[in-house]
């Protein structure tokens, strides 16, 4: 499915800004957000054992296993932010959250509700044989309660859906009235 209009201002006037074989990006000329030309009709599909091992030009980990400890350190410096800033330490939803190493990160700091959804099937087998919650599907795909998160962590996962704007109401949704939602997408920059 293309995405020929700008997910943000939904103006259809860009340029490509980066292309290898099987990956477009586009730049919108009016408000600069870069998206996915082509992104994957079924996420689902995608996401599995060879994005994270795997030596694909469209993308994934050439091998997300040995980058663990280091997202371990990312991830714990991060949670470890939020806490001094907020003083939180309530219900956390990792958004994408892959094979689980923010969400064992959390629950080694101490939070005492972290919970993760990722589309991928792979992902999340791997994230339950750590003994994690987790929950197959997207926020979009399940039925989350309204106002049932302190943080909502989305890091380098909104870049991947398919309307960036709808994902941020989604999320607002299901946010507790004062919660924090932390979000890190890439820089192209």
């Amino acid at each position: 499915m293309k995405k020929s209009v700008c997910p943000f201002c939904k103006r259809s006037n860009y340029f490509i800004f980066s292309a290898m074989p099987g990956y477009k990006l586009a730049k919108c000329k009016a408000c600069d957000l870069v998206w996915d030309l082509t992104p994957p009709s079924l996420p689902e599909k995608q996401y599995q054992e060879d994005y994270f091992i795997n030596s694909n030009s469209k993308g994934g980990y050439a091998n997300y296993f040995e980058g663990m400890k280091i997202n371990r350190k990312t991830f714990s410096e991060r949670l470890n932010k939020i806490a001094n800033a907020t003083g939180k330490e309530g219900r956390l939803l990792d958004i994408g959250c892959a094979l689980g190493d923010c969400l064992s990160e959390a629950e080694s700091l101490g939070w005492k509700k972290a919970e993760g959804i990722d589309p991928s099937e792979y992902a999340i087998k791997k994230a339950r044989e750590r003994g994690l919650a987790v929950k197959k599907g997207t926020l979009e795909s399940l039925k989350i309660k309204e106002n049932s998160f302190d943080l909502i962590l989305s890091q380098d996962q909104i870049e991947h859906v398919s309307d960036p704007v709808e994902e941020l109401i989604r999320m607002n949704h299901v946010l507790k009235p004062g919660g924090l939602l932390f979000l890190v997408t890439p820089d192209i920059g």
